[in-house]
């Protein structure tokens, strides 16, 4: 029984680092683009997401997951591969090639599927939409952390960081409201 205490503090503890290391992550490649070109222009913004959502399709997401990785709506990702031919053929051999490389798995999600229900879920996002927007079914990643502590231990940490962040804002915003100002006439 201490044995198994220990290790589920150890998961946690490893799932903590992993979550603040994918935040972090996503986080830091667009601070590194905005401090080589300053605020990107719109178009440039828009090459950044297309780019990401070629990424996410090379790794074997779905057009959902990769529009949400893109951090645009699906409905933008498809207008996009309507209107721009150059772009649909890049999201089709995307697609076409992790088609054709996926190494077989025994079962749940790959990890970039996985990588990105942890970051929907720790910067607010439920688990039920998170594992929908992935493309995901909610049955897998039920089995899924039910047989692996690991897993199981991610998705609390993403959980518990968004309740954190939640909690943070919440004291922000009553410390705000406990600063009083005190009005006071001057006297010619």
């Amino acid at each position: 029984m201490k044995h198994e205490v220990s290790a589920r503090r150890e998961h946690d503890r490893w799932a903590e680092r992993v979550v603040d290391d994918l935040q972090r992550s996503a986080d830091a490649e667009h601070e590194l683009t905005v401090a080589l070109r300053g605020h990107l222009s719109l178009a440039e913004e828009n090459a950044f997401r297309r780019a990401e959502a070629l990424r996410a399709a090379a790794l074997g997401l779905g057009p959902q997951a990769c529009a949400g990785t893109a951090g645009i709506s699906e409905k933008l990702l498809t207008d996009w591969r309507t209107r721009e031919p150059a772009f649909d053929a890049a999201m089709t051999a995307a697609e076409t090639m992790s088609r054709a490389t996926a190494v077989p798995r025994p079962s749940g999600p790959p990890p970039a599927v996985l990588s990105f229900l942890l970051r929907k879920v720790a910067s607010g996002t439920t688990i039920a939409k998170a594992t929908e927007l992935s493309g995901t079914s909610a049955h897998v990643v039920r089995r899924l952390r039910a047989s692996n502590l690991k897993i199981d231990a991610l998705v609390v940490a993403a959980s518990g960081r968004r309740r954190r962040q939640r909690a943070a804002r919440r004291q922000a915003k009553a410390l705000g409201a406990r600063r009083s100002y005190r009005l006071v006439q001057r006297e010619e």
